[in-house]
This record gives C-alpha cells, sequence and structure tokens, in this order.
C-alpha cells in the first residue's frame, strides 16, 4: 500500500484548505464592508459639501469636493480605479447641481466652479497615479511573501494568493507547470509509488 504523507497540523495555524479558504472568505467579507462604508462616507461628506454650498454660495467653498475624492483615492486599491472615478463623478455631479439652484449665476462663481471640476479630476487622476506608483516600487523592491503559503501582502495589507496577485496588480496572465528539479522529485516519487 503506497505511503501518503500529509501535512501536520501546527497549532495556531490552519492546515486545511477549508480552513484557509474560510479565513480568506471572511477577510475578504470584512474588507468588502470595511470598504463599502469608506465610501458611503464619501459620499455622505460630497452631499454635506453639497448642501454647504447651496445654502452659503461662497467662492472657493466648492474646493471641498477635493476631500470626498482624496478619500476615495487614499481609501481605493490600485485595482479598484472605478470605485475613484464614480466618487469623482458624483462631485461633478453635486457641482453642476449647484450651478443650477443658484439664484444669479455670476462670473465669479462660474470660474471658481470650472477650476474645482479641473481641481477635483486633477485630484482623482493623481491619486489614481500615485496608487499605481506605488505598485510599481513595491514590484521593484522586495515583495513580501509568506514563507508558508506564499502569498503576498500588498500595500493595503492583506495578503493575496500570488496567482491572485499576478492576475489583480501585472495584469499577466500565467500558467502552472513544473520546473526540471520538481518534474525529477515528482517523478522520482511517482516510481516509489509515494505520490498518489
Amino acid at each position: 500500500m503506497p505511503k501518503v504523507e500529509t501535512a501536520p497540523k501546527i497549532d495556531g495555524n490552519l492546515s486545511t484548505a477549508s480552513e484557509r479558504m474560510t479565513q480568506d472568505a471572511s477577510w475578504n467579507l470584512h474588507g468588502a464592508s470595511h470598504s463599502i462604508v469608506q465610501f458611503i462616507a464619501a459620499y455622505l461628506l460630497a452631499v454635506i459639501i453639497f448642501g454647504l454650498d447651496v445654502f452659503l454660495h461662497r467662492p472657493l467653498l466648492a474646493v471641498l469636493y477635493i476631500v470626498p475624492v482624496a478619500l476615495a483615492g487614499f481609501w481605493s486599491r490600485s485595482n479598484q480605479p472605478s470605485r475613484v472615478v464614480v466618487v469623482t463623478g458624483f462631485c461633478t455631479l453635486l457641482v453642476g447641481a449647484g450651478l443650477l439652484v443658484l439664484p444669479s449665476l455670476d462670473s465669479i462663481l462660474l470660474t471658481d466652479r470650472l477650476l474645482v471640476l479641473a481641481t477635483i479630476w486633477i485630484t482623482a487622476i493623481l491619486s489614481l497615479l500615485r496608487k499605481k506608483q506605488e505598485e510599481l516600487d513595491l514590484l521593484r523592491g522586495m515583495l513580501p511573501l509568506c514563507a508558508s503559503c506564499k502569498k503576498i501582502r500588498d500595500t493595503t495589507g492583506y495578503w493575496e494568493q500570488l496567482e491572485s496577485y499576478l492576475r489583480n496588480h501585472l495584469r499577466v496572465g500565467y500558467s502552472h507547470s513544473f520546473c526540471p528539479e520538481c518534474a525529477a522529485q515528482l517523478l522520482l516519487l511517482a516510481k516509489r509509488g509515494t505520490f498518489n
């Protein structure tokens, strides 16, 4: 009868694939709910700024729309650029709606709002570029790699499977194969009958 080797369970470590998947799923759910709360906060902040802008009608007050855009850029992961764009688009709509509800439209307020629109879009673009630069810096340097499971820690502290990290951060395809040394070891194990 061939000998089947199993990995021993080490205290405090997850040894089975189902235990690791359960932990990853719970982390993803926690991360997703945390991310949703952050973006709801960005939307609420934009609505509060809109209310202040509509009631006070002050030049340069609309520049506060930069804050939710910058927060969205800070909170999003590098593979989630659409969240920053959506928050920026929402702020753009609020700036436009603010122009429509103004009792009188003078050239100073119109110029102010156009500068605000340019500023929030520049802020969004710069935050997305900063995320990509952080990612490139991480890839140029040393990747934090788990010595046991080979997961990689991204810039937000989340541990991803190597394949997932490559797909999400490098936009590269990959295939699974065996290097010559591993192929020789597997062939040797198969010949001995210790590999199923």
